[in-house]
């Protein structure tokens, strides 16, 4: 039997939410009802019929509030067969991953993606030049450590394999540096052996083979220092904060403990060596430091003199020579000396390492790498049952409806009081239906309501009620036409679009525009991200018209938003391509951009093959077409070159002056003051609009959308890192004319002034004023360059990103930094960074709004 003190007091009277206390909220209906009706009601005893209804509403309200107080895992839970993909909550191993931006994010970047292969890397800064002590900002270099190859195996990595690993670790770093970033080639650090001697006196009863591996690995975990990883749920389980378990890049196979990286080992020092093994040894009673020696094993050095301390080379790292610290070490137990079986000894030894760098390059993958799911209860929440129901069965508005010798009279009362109980109905069901599309709320796929209703066809005998269904309360009860009835009940019910639910609708809407508010409820979400903006998205528009744009455009945000935020300061941000495509990418910058404007960078235009190159051949000037391409207008009139044609479309966008000639061709007043200025244009591939007429009305605005179409495929923006410039070699002639600052942290974004939306207008005084659309990208650009980078905006009219296209092409082609699938020249890479330089700097110097 437990002791009195042992025993626990029956708490009964813990406090209950306001919704769920039924008592409380019986007690509040009261004083409403005395105070709005007591002069006229004065009983409010149990059995006074009003009574019992507001009791029956009041476990009602008890019902829904213990549903709208669940857990949130519950009310975004769905049911079992179903899948909830398009929710907005991004799990903690994305959420809290950020794109590397310290020297230690890139380490486990390294260690990540090679893992398996590297043991340690160590990133730094690059020096500017071997004679130069200062660093150059931005500049990396990063030393790897393999895992040593098992003794007495072939290495599995030749001269050529190291060779493609070393390419591929500084290819995988600049595919995810930050603008202004550049890693130079990466090098392997080579082993520089640490001999260890020295005598030891075991504790009683201690194994010396054991003793003996053991010591020979902490000398080796002294000298070279391995990592520690951990698994998220240990790491939870320690009471470490979610933000600080998943901190770093996005990986793929291990977590790293990041208080266990050292710097690069410089040198080992015996006092460091005799206090690491000493306390070791003296912790666990195996054995005690009688005396201990530090010898250099590289070749060519004096192995026979003991030195206090070894200092390594930047390109080296030091090793445990097991082999001869071995035949240095001397065992003693209580001063006699222990004979040992050296071969035994590194079998154990080798083991122990083995096992080590098994379970740091074994474990790991997504199981490891994230925290569980709590998966929520589906608790059906939509899923109402009437208070009618509840009522006692004499009330006669339950599932057995009237007594049969109930009069006409009494019949009718019924019926009152069931449309009076359907108004309370109607708004539990409608709070029950809102709460279990809870979930649709945080969805990033277009929802097609924000206010939904719950239908009561559960209701008993509701029908009559119902407007629409021609059913009589005799025929509900089942008095008349039974087997009838329940046809035409059906047959309502299965009405998309029956009376009932149009009324539904109408109140819904008769709180504003659906569009409207689920535009609102986006911009809250994406506040609660940190981003209010408000989208100017032309294509969608265009095409949308602005409110459904706007929906349209914050969905898009916000699907791409954990993507977009991660990669906020990145110069490369892949794209989606068709199998077989080479790999394209476009910075972070970009990418935002396109999310908030729906501009987008030339990137994604030569993904889908929209090079300007190519575009051009879209509009014919003359009688010759291109060989491989149809055009979709045809020019004729005189001087025509490419770019007066842009002019010409734009201007009869902002005011037409069009005569058509025929279903297909118009003839266009290119030049009010030049009557004689007059062209003809046919649209070759636009078909006429189905149902339209032929004349000007139809081929006209056929033509102005062509123009609309065609500028969009024109416009383009591409963001420069300086630093894809720098010379990586010797400066070449005329090199050092351009400052050092010119490559570090700094950017060009080049932008299409010839873009309709961009184009300069004529002003009151005909000076050409910037259009707003103008200040809005930039005020975008400053808003998330990042802020270490110097970001120079520049419009570029037609021909100038023509010639931008064309080079840059050409630097991404030969470019490791852009690595793209260019336009191939028989230039060098330094070339190809001279004439690119050369461009910029004359845009630059003519005027460029700087942005930090």
């Amino acid at each position: 039997m437990l002791d009195d003190d042992t025993l626990k007091p029956l708490v009964t009277d813990l406090p209950l939410p306001a919704g769920q206390d039924y008592a409380a909220l019986r007690a509040e209906g009261l004083r409403h009802l005395q105070r709005l009706s007591g002069l006229v009601w004065t009983d409010y005893n149990d059995h006074d019929p009003g009574v019992t209804l507001l009791e029956a509403l009041c476990f009602a309200l008890t019902d829904v509030s213990y549903r709208a107080a669940l857990p949130m895992a519950d009310l975004l839970a769905v049911p079992p067969l179903a899948r909830a993909d398009n929710r907005l909550l991004v799990p903690p191993h994305q959420a809290f991953a950020n794109h590397p931006v310290t020297l230690d994010d890139y380490k486990k970047l390294v260690l990540d993606r090679f893992h398996g292969q590297v043991e340690n890397a160590w990133v730094t800064l690059l020096p500017r030049d071997p004679g130069q002590p200062a660093a150059a900002a931005g500049h990396y270099r990063v030393a790897l450590e393999l895992y040593p190859e098992p003794p007495g195996e072939a290495s599995p990595l030749g001269a050529p394999e190291r060779a493609r690993l070393l390419a591929q670790v500084q290819h995988t770093l600049n595919r995810n540096r930050n603008l202004g970033e550049v890693f130079g080639p990466a090098v392997l650090l080579n082993l520089h052996p640490v001999v260890v001697g020295g005598r030891f006196d075991l504790g009683p009863d201690q194994n010396s083979v054991t003793v003996l591996a053991e010591l020979l690995h902490e000398l080796s975990e002294v000298i070279d220092p391995s990592l520690e990883t951990m698994r998220a749920r240990d790491a939870l389980r320690q009471h470490m904060a979610v933000e600080d378990i998943f901190s770093g890049p996005r990986v793929q196979n291990q977590l790293y403990v990041q208080s266990t990286f050292r710097p690069q080992t410089r040198q080992v020092v015996l006092g460091t060596l005799l206090r690491q093994t000493g306390l070791a040894g003296g912790l666990t009673g195996q054995y005690q430091v009688i005396d201990l020696q530090l010898y250099d094993g590289a070749p060519g050095a004096d192995q026979t003199t003991a030195v206090e301390q070894l200092v390594f080379a930047d390109n080296e790292v030091g090793s445990l020579d097991a082999t001869e610290s071995l035949r240095r070490l001397t065992l003693t137990r209580q001063g006699v000396p222990i004979v040992v079986d050296q071969q035994l000894v590194l079998r154990a030894y080798r083991k122990l390492v083995r096992t080590a760098n098994q379970r740091r390059q074994g474990e790991g993958g997504p199981g490891q790498l994230r925290l569980p799911r709590r998966p929520g209860r589906y608790a059906n929440l939509g899923r109402y049952s009437s208070v009618q129901r509840l009522l006692p069965t004499l009330y006669g508005v339950g599932e057995d409806g009237p007594l049969p010798d109930t009069s006409a009279l009494g019949r009718a009362h019924i019926m009152q009081l069931k449309g009076y109980m359907l108004l309370f109905d109607q708004l539990l069901a409608d709070f029950c239906a809102q709460l279990a599309h809870v979930g649709d709320f945080f969805s990033i796929a277009s929802q097609p309501e924000t206010y939904y209703s719950g239908l009561l066809y559960d209701v008993p005998h509701v029908a009559p009620l119902l407007p629409g269904t021609n059913i009589s309360p005799d025929e509900s009860w089942g008095w008349k036409d039974r087997r009838g009835t329940e046809a035409k009940w059906d047959a309502y019910k299965a009405q998309p679009r029956n009376a009932y639910r149009r009324s539904l609708a109408a109140l819904a809407a008769s709180n504003g525009p659906n569009l409207a508010r689920r535009r609102d409820f986006l911009a809250h979400m994406l506040a609660r991200f940190g981003y209010t903006v408000r989208l100017r998205h032309e294509t969608l528009d265009a095409a949308l018209g602005e409110e459904e744009a706007a929906v349209v455009g914050y969905e898009q945000l916000l699907a791409q938003l954990d993507q977009a935020t991660y990669h906020r300061g990145a110069a490369w941000v892949p794209l989606p391509t068709a199998p077989g495509q080479p790999a394209r990418g476009e910075s972070g910058l970009e990418l935002f951009l396109f999310l908030l404007a729906g501009v987008e960078s030339l990137a994604r235009k030569w993904a889908r093959g929209e090079q300007l190159y190519l575009l051009e051949r879209q509009v014919q000037l003359g009688t010759q077409p291109h060989p491989n391409t149809p055009p979709r207008l045809v020019v004729r009139g005189p001087a025509q070159h490419f770019t007066r044609v842009l002019d010409v479309l734009e201007g009869q966008r902002r005011r037409p002056d069009l005569l058509a000639l025929g279903p297909d061709t118009l003839r266009l007043n290119v030049d009010s003051d030049h009557p004689h200025d007059i062209w003809e244009v046919t649209l070759a591939g636009a078909p006429p609009p189905p149902g339209g007429a032929p004349g000007i009305d139809s081929v006209a605005q056929r033509l102005l959308a062509f123009a609309a179409d065609f500028d969009r495929q024109l416009e383009r923006v591409c963001l420069l890192d300086h630093v894809v410039l720098e010379p990586l070699a010797a400066r070449e002639p005329n090199s050092g004319l351009v400052p050092d600052e010119f490559y570090h942290c700094q950017a060009t974004m080049l932008l299409p002034g010839y873009a309709y939306r961009y184009r300069t207008q004529p002003g009151p005084d005909g000076v050409r004023q910037p259009s707003a659309n103008r200040a809005t990208l930039e005020r975008l650009i400053r808003q998330y360059a990042p802020a270490h980078v110097l970001v120079n905006m520049v419009w570029l009219d037609y021909p100038q990103m023509r010639e931008w296209e064309h080079l840059y092409g050409v630097l991404a082609h030969t470019s490791d930094l852009l690595r793209a699938d260019g336009l191939p020249e028989r230039v060098t890479l330094a070339a190809a960074q001279l004439r690119a330089r050369a461009f910029l700097e004359d845009l630059l110097a003519a005027g460029a709004a700087p942005v930090r």
